[in-house]
């Protein structure tokens, strides 16, 4: 099962890793995340910086320069998970 494409066509969620055991690649993961206030969430140093740098003059084209110093905090130690070795099968109930 393929969930989608990208706009190079390769699958996004692709059977591409080693199993739990190793292996030949024919397994995936999933990520999940608790957004909350005590969760995962994103941190900053001071506030976005954005300046015009004007247009260049080799060819038409505005250049722009954008500092921004951001990254991503893990609040709680379970907040934040992975589940493995999943295989592109069918369900057996």
């Amino acid at each position: 099962m393929t969930v989608e494409n990208d706009n190079f066509d390769n699958p996004i969620l692709g059977f591409d890793e080693a199993g739990p055991a190793g292996g030949a690649p024919e397994c995936t993961s999933i990520y999940c995340f608790n957004l909350s206030e005590a969760g995962v969430g994103g941190i900053q140093n001071g506030a976005i910086d954005v300046r015009d740098m004007g247009e260049l003059q080799e060819k038409p084209v505005f250049r722009t320069r954008v500092e921004w110093y951001s990254g991503i905090a893990v609040y709680h130690g379970k907040s934040a998970g992975r589940l493995h070795g999943i295989k592109n099968a069918p369900i057996v109930v």
